[in-house]
């Protein structure tokens, strides 16, 4: 079994009902992403970051300096997201899927298609390069695929 298999992402209702302030939401997302080799950098997430973000539309502007269940739930998304896609792509994604099914079911999909997907390739045994050149390759299919459905979905 490996980390991949145990993943879980919080649900909106998971997510404290508090308000939080940067330092703490970085601390607080920060734990959820330990498990992945961009986690353990030290500056893969950045208050200057998540302020970007904020400036431009991709999450919503926090009450006053505190951010919100539903604004972390918007970083978790984002954080995966941006692994692949633009910020451009990023935000129309996010924005084509809150059109579809509103902020908390599109949260909640994106929770459970990812450790659907985690799941499934943490019951794989890690081979050799091959199966890494092979993954690599479906990746780079999978995002051509994903950034025409948002184009043509925004068009």
């Amino acid at each position: 079994m490996t980390a991949f298999d145990k993943y879980h992402l919080p649900r909106i209702n998971e997510i404290p009902d508090l308000e939080l302030y940067m330092d703490q939401v970085i601390i607080y997302v920060k734990k959820y992403f330990s498990i992945f080799p961009y986690g353990e950098e030290e500056n893969f997430i950045t208050p200057s970051m998540i302020n970007n973000y904020v400036k431009s539309g991709i999450i919503p502007a926090p009450s006053g300096k505190k951010y919100s269940r539903r604004h972390i739930a918007y970083i978790f998304v984002v954080f995966f997201l941006k692994q692949i896609f633009s910020l451009e792509e990023v935000k129309a994604f996010i924005s084509q899927q809150v059109s579809i099914c509103g902020e908390e079911e599109a949260y909640e999909n994106f929770c459970t298609l990812l450790e659907s997907a985690l799941k499934s390739k943490g019951m794989q045994k890690p081979q050799t390069t091959p199966n890494a050149l092979y993954h690599a390759t479906i990746s780079i299919v999978n995002k051509l695929y994903a950034q025409v459905l948002i184009k043509s979905l925004n068009s």
